[in-house]
């Protein structure tokens, strides 16, 4: 059945089809209206205002028959003529068609009571706007961060439990610590920040605690700080003839910067550097060290600034290294990776209370988790010193690890 479309009797350029029976006298009815263009026209010579108005429906309006009066309601008293203005530029230019009603309390005059986007995705685009379902599949898609780094690991699932108003802000800085990590970056959060945002004061203070709360940062190099070397012990550091750090009168160990470390050209009295993995045990090893005894702490993570600062202290002491970290593979790892740092720089080092005997007599062992049993696996590929080789097989025998704290 062809569709009786009829010019509307006082809009220019408007056509009418009655949806009542034609043949039924009522003061009731209702009717569609729409242009007379085949396709939609550009809204490019619109007054601001009445673009802005439309956009702000074009936000806030889910339905795609949305009510009249709530567009209007929308719009408020003081801009109604701007949203009836708006109303029939659209109606005018292609982009609706609505439906106006007429009854006994109207005097035969007709009111809109309904309009329908007859191409609601390519209006959005005619604007400048994103597609809601588009963008919620975009926000969608961004949740799954795939990582290779097991420091990330915990940081992709709090991503993807995330809020979606929070997704891409998340994302945007899950991303930039991957290039972070993958292009060796060390510094402090400012560091950070400009990196990901291009401004020291981007990252706003929650989201720094999400980040914290669900990765190392100081693992990833991001220090709230300068980084500091921490050491202690028994011996004289001197500068240019000069006492810099005489440690066997301080009462407790202390941290030099990088920068600071590097001016130390002497080390008096050095006949043993110890370098240990646990703050606590540090703490109880500088406590007990004797005398010509030069003791470091290590994070549990590598960064460039300590590995240089350490080699810096072997060639100036000349001395033997001795290693000791946890019980567990990341342990090995650590161990492995200073002792590679004392041998560049010419010194001998050996682990110190890591092997299988240690480990067995640890009343508190822990069971290996995935992410240790991984960790493992590779450590077990590699060339180790008797001591590590041997306390890496017994880790997987037992499938436990255990923590300094318990013997050192």
């Amino acid at each position: 059945m062809v569709e009786d479309w009829r010019a509307h009797e006082s809009l220019p350029g408007a056509l009418t089809l009655r949806l009542g029976d034609p043949a039924r006298a009522s003061l009731s009815d209702r009717r569609r209206v729409r242009g007379e263009v085949d396709t939609p026209q550009s809204l490019a010579d619109w007054p601001q205002e009445r673009r802005a108005l439309l956009i702000e429906w074009l936000k806030q309006t889910r339905s795609e028959h949305p009510k009249w009066v709530a567009l209007l309601d929308q719009a408020g008293s003081q801009r109604h003529h701007l949203a009836v203005d708006a109303l029939l530029g659209l109606l005018l230019r292609g982009w609706i068609e609505y439906e106006e009603v007429t009854s006994r309390a109207l005097r035969g005059s007709w009111q809109p009571r309904s309009l329908t986007w007859l191409d609601l995705n390519a209006l959005r685009e005619h604007l400048g706007l994103k597609d809601p379902a588009a963008e919620r599949a975009r926000r969608e898609n961004q949740r799954w961060l795939a990582v290779g780094d097991e420091r990330l690991l915990a940081l992709a699932m709090a991503l993807a439990g995330s809020p979606a108003r929070s997704i891409s802000a998340r994302r945007q800085l899950c991303d930039a610590l991957v290039r972070w990590l993958q292009q060796g970056k060390r510094g402090t959060r400012r560091h950070f920040a400009q990196f990901a945002r291009d401004r020291t004061k981007a990252i706003h203070t929650a989201e720094w605690q999400w980040l914290a709360q669900h990765v190392d940062l100081p693992a990833c190099g991001i220090s709230e700080h300068a980084p500091m070397m921490t050491l202690g012990g028994r011996c004289t550091l001197i500068a240019k003839g000069y006492v810099l750090i005489d440690l066997a009168v301080m009462p407790q160990h202390m941290a030099l910067t990088p920068v600071s470390l590097a001016h130390c050209d002497q080390l008096a009295g050095v006949l043993q550097i110890s370098i240990v993995e646990n703050l606590t045990s540090f703490t109880q090893a500088c406590e007990q060290a004797r005398a010509g005894e030069l003791v470091l702490w290590q994070p549990g993570y590598v960064a460039s600034w300590w590995l240089q600062g350490l080699q810096h202290l072997v060639k100036l002491a000349q001395c033997p290294v001795r290693i000791a970290c946890d019980c567990d593979p990341w342990g090995i790892d650590l161990a492995m990776r200073a002792g590679a740092a004392v041998s560049q720089a010419g010194g001998h080092w050996q682990p110190w209370r890591m092997d299988a005997a240690t480990l067995n007599a640890c009343r508190h062992r822990i069971e290996l988790t995935d992410a240790d049993r991984r960790k493992l696996e590779q450590i077990l590929l590699q060339d180790l010193p008797p001591e590590l080789a041997a306390l890496a097989q017994e880790m997987d025998r037992l499938s436990q690890k255990a923590e300094q704290e318990q013997y050192l």
